[in-house]
């Protein structure tokens, strides 16, 4: 059987990053390729099993796929202490470059791109930078509130510890098993430093961003949970007249809880969302 599976590093020398890169299985040629970005810490642990699947749909249904670990995530180097939003920015363009040049003998192929939670928000912000667009953007549940997110990483992170040590949080406080969670600091297993932790609690709004890439021709899809409502006016007022679409994820999944750990059960709608872009 002819191997689809593949290792990529790519990126500058002084900020390498590791992907992995799926194939169209038989030696056909795709239809298309798809860069799929990774949310942070823990939720990308959680949801690796997620993007094996979506990755081994997408190879089946013809296209070439690149999955990577942001630098310092995963199985790419780097401090985790020492990362921020726009150095993660930076490997989602240099991700996007390397596709490309998977693919320069077809520079015509269409190139769509996907994030889930930090990850979409990093693409979002990385889709105006690079000198080729991609075809189309889609944003599934991307951070909405970067203050709400650090307090229910805050809260995970506590959920997790009782859950362990079989005990109520002010017990464990009582007993000096565990510290209350804080940034920059370790938090669900994942190291935030200084900058990262001022990127998280500052993070800009997603609407701003989306008239300028929806200028660029690219197609926007906005996949958001109910929790996210107070935003879906006013994220519809921006993109109804200029083609963006507005999808409801139902079926959310907490990806913080370790209840979803190794999870391969892909959100319903997403197969659908993704495969028909390759129609």
């Amino acid at each position: 059987m002819t191997q689809t599976l593949f290792a990529r590093r790519f990126g500058p020398p002084d900020r390498p990053v590791v992907g992995v890169l799926q194939r169209p299985p038989g030696g056909i040629e795709p239809r298309a390729a798809f860069l799929l970005a990774r949310p942070m810490g823990m939720e990308a642990t959680r949801t690796a099993a997620v993007y094996r699947v979506l990755s081994d749909r997408l190879a089946r249904a013809g296209a070439l796929v690149l999955r990577y670990d942001a630098h310092g995530c995963g199985d790419s180097p780097g401090e985790e202490s020492a990362q921020s939003l726009s150095g993660w920015v930076h490997d989602a363009a240099s991700a996007h470059q390397a596709l490309r040049a998977l693919h320069a003998e077809a520079p015509h192929l269409p190139t769509h791109w996907f994030g889930m939670g930090l990850g979409a928000n990093v693409l979002l912000q990385a889709a105006p930078r690079v000198a080729q667009a991609p075809t189309s953007l889609v944003l599934w549940e991307p951070i909405c509130d970067g203050p709400a997110y650090v307090a229910a990483l805050q809260a995970a992170h506590r959920d997790e510890l009782e859950r362990q040590l079989a005990q109520p949080w002010p017990t464990l406080l009582a007993r000096g098993w565990a510290q209350e969670p804080g940034l920059p600091g370790s938090v669900l297993g994942f190291d935030i430093g200084e900058q990262l932790s001022n990127d998280l609690l500052h993070l800009d709004p997603i609407e701003p961003w989306l008239p300028g890439l929806l200028q660029r021709g690219i197609q926007l899809t906005a996949c958001l949970a109910p929790r996210d409502h107070p935003r879906l006016n006013a994220i519809r007022q921006v993109g109804e007249r200029n083609g963006l679409s507005l999808h409801e994820v139902t079926e959310h999944t907490n990806w913080m809880s370790s209840q979803a750990m190794g999870s391969a059960i892909v959100p319903p709608d997403l197969p659908r969302i993704l495969t028909a872009l390759l129609t």
